[in-house]
């Protein structure tokens, strides 16, 4: 999986690319519909370390017995966030030799918000199939700095956009209920 989000700084926005892993359950309720589970992380040593708990729905609007099976994604999600940056705190104090003092920031970011998404699964056996997923997810986070002071909550929309490549395993066999296997 790769994340993109932007953030806003003291300075302006940052924006960060990083790499992370999933999961995902799927309950089928018919052949178009499933309830989804998702969770994601992104890696460590990451600009930005950021995890996604998010519950919702797919819908398929081809059948099981298609090669190429397109998906949409639509779930509630919560994110949650840390990144450090370097801000900016005015002018030099030392004796005046150099430009100006900069001060790592560090902070964390929760909040709720909702992903859609769109892709295709690809079957390559019976119980295993090649997935990938564009989707979005826009949360409305709070901000806290880690400093010795209290941290102080500010509040902003964050826009993540995700790429997400991957295996799909099913061991489970499903017949159609016209199919009886006593004959």
């Amino acid at each position: 999986m790769i994340t993109t989000a932007q953030v806003p700084t003291d300075a302006g926005l940052s924006r960060y690319t990083s790499f992370g892993n999933g999961l995902r359950a799927d309950y089928r309720y018919t052949d178009h519909w499933s309830a989804t589970i998702d969770m994601t992380a992104s890696y460590l040593f990451s600009p930005a370390i950021t995890e996604t708990g998010e519950v919702g729905a797919r819908y398929a609007p081809l059948t099981l017995d298609h090669e190429l099976r397109p998906f949409f994604d639509a779930r509630l999600a919560y994110m949650h966030m840390y990144d450090s940056y370097q801000s900016n705190i005015g002018p030099s104090l030392n004796g005046g030799f150099g430009g100006s003092d900069y001060a790592d920031v560090n902070r964390y970011m929760r909040g709720f918000g909702s992903a859609i998404g769109a892709g295709f699964e690809f079957p390559l056996t019976q119980s295993l199939q090649l997935t990938n997923e564009l989707s979005a997810v826009r949360s409305r986070m709070t901000a806290y700095r880690l400093t010795a002071a209290l941290p102080t909550g500010t509040t902003y929309w964050m826009t993540a956009f995700r790429y997400s490549i991957g295996v799909k395993l099913n061991p489970v066999r499903t017949m159609h209920l016209d199919q009886n296997p006593m004959k």
